[in-house]
């Protein structure tokens, strides 16, 4: 089973990322690129309670926002990408926030900050109660009395859950952007994660 631990990317608003300090070549076909980015899990719409949604679309200026920010993520551009940050983004839970912080954390060489940032603008975009914009979708969402800290989302639609930890195993079913509870941790390496 594919799933993504919803803390993890959680992580990548709230903690200090960083990446590959070596700036990534720029096809010239970045603006398209940057569309389909924004538009690869959200259209057409998939099945599934949780399946991502682009509700920003409605927002005055949220679409040229989010292809901007899409542009400097896939330009590797922390500068560009700190920029669009508030002053005072938080990114954890300890108090040492802010806007240069989070540039630096996105220049530190080894860093997957942005491969993460992808992850996230591919997931869809909500508007907050207090009309800020909410990316992934999944977090503006009401997920009931699950705690977003032990549960994982399947990211993606009619995914097998097998009776055991092998593809050749009967399936139990199928999950379409469900959130799940690994029975012993999570891994987004791992290839099959035991669930409850």
């Amino acid at each position: 089973m594919r799933a993504k631990v919803i803390a993890r990317v959680l992580a990548v608003w709230t903690a200090v990322i960083a990446h590959n300090a070596m700036a990534a070549p720029v096809p010239m076909d970045l603006p398209v690129r940057a569309a389909q980015l924004l538009d690869q899990a959200v259209i057409p719409q998939q099945s599934g309670r949780f399946a991502p949604r682009d509700e920003c679309a409605s927002v005055a200026g949220a679409r040229e926002f989010r292809l901007a920010l899409a542009q400097a993520v896939l330009q590797r551009d922390a500068r560009k990408v700190a920029a669009m940050a508030s002053e005072d983004v938080q990114l954890g839970f300890g108090g040492d926030d802010g806007r240069d912080r989070f540039r630096n954390g996105l220049d530190n060489a080894g860093s997957t900050g942005f491969v993460e940032l992808e992850r996230v603008l591919a997931l869809g975009c909500a508007v907050s109660e207090d009309g800020t914009l909410a990316m992934p979708w999944a977090f503006a969402q009401d997920i009931g009395d699950l705690d977003v800290f032990d549960v994982v989302q399947v990211l993606g639609s009619e995914v097998p859950l097998y009776t055991a930890a092998k593809s050749k195993s009967p399936e139990r079913g199928r999950l379409s952007w469900e959130y799940v509870t690994p029975v012993s941790g999570f891994d987004d390496k791992m290839q099959f994660v035991e669930v409850v």
